[in-house]
């Protein structure tokens, strides 16, 4: 692939600089592919001396993606030294961490919601993207990176990072949510093991990994005792998940499964996902 870039540029050089008919740079459709961010690198650095017009790489394209979202939105499963490194490449050849999307989120934002893996954020990616955005930069639900990282339980250092570096545990959303609420409604993510099975996990796991991350909020200040816009406070979101837990368990051992339209549960753990 990197070489047949390479004869693609010397044929035809100007071409580096084309976008195609929805706008998209070759940049984008590099960090789009579906090869490994490990296969990717290579083929960044081919186009990066290829005499780029840096600002290529802050174009923003459906939804106000950037280069670096789209990095993310892909690559977040990788997880680790390899995202950190294509990370780290962009941003040092002038992309922009801070740019916003449609839905006002940078970089960092995105990168705190597509972990949702058992891939681990760490804290060198973290600070990387913090030379450029700010801990308590808002989104258009004035939803913090915070809100939406401690939604998944396995996480737990990267929290503390963020907490470190100034996050704000009590900042409240336009839903009167802080990051407590939030993550009442996470989980904790299941791996794979290496022949592709889910790794099994007990509801005693996911209780442990949620109590351990409600103590590190608290540690760090945070109120169980604020509600919500809804009148909610944490411990009652919690006590109506598993309210509606229970009503489930309870409807599939009649045989009634699922009810129609859905849980409420549903809606409850699912609102980060809000268009």
């Amino acid at each position: 692939m990197v070489e047949t870039l390479k004869f693609l540029l010397e044929t035809s050089p100007d071409t580096i600089n084309c976008r195609d008919k929805h706008g998209t740079t070759v940049f984008q459709l590099a960090v789009r592919t579906d090869a490994s961010c490990e296969r990717v690198l290579p083929v960044l650095d081919v186009l990066l001396d290829g005499g780029v017009d840096r600002a290529m790489l802050n174009v923003q394209v459906e939804f106000g993606v950037t280069v670096l979202h789209g990095a993310v939105l892909k690559h977040a499963c990788c997880g680790g030294e390899h995202l950190m490194e294509l990370l780290d490449v962009l941003i040092k050849n002038g992309a922009d961490a801070s740019v916003r999307n449609d839905k006002r989120r940078n970089v960092l934002h995105q990168l705190a919601i597509d972990s949702r893996g058992k891939d681990l954020v760490n804290a060198a990616m973290l600070d990387i993207l913090l030379e450029s955005v700010g801990v308590k930069d808002l989104d258009r639900w004035g939803c913090t990176a915070l809100h939406y990282i401690v939604q998944n339980f396995s996480q737990i250092n990267a929290v503390r990072h963020l907490i470190s570096r100034g996050a704000d545990v009590n900042m409240v959303n336009r839903f009167g949510d802080t990051p407590l609420h939030e993550v009442i409604r996470g989980t904790l993510a299941r791996g794979v093991d290496k022949r592709g099975h889910i790794e099994p996990m007990g509801r005693e796991d996911v209780t442990k990994a949620l109590d351990d991350l409600v103590k590190v909020l608290q540690d760090a200040g945070a109120s169980m005792d604020k509600p919500n816009r809804g009148g909610k406070t944490p411990p009652q979101i919690r006590d109506d998940i598993f309210e509606e837990r229970r009503r489930l368990e309870e409807a599939r051992r009649q045989g009634r499964g699922r009810p129609k339209g859905g849980s409420s549960l549903q809606w409850v753990r699912g609102r980060q996902w809000r268009s």
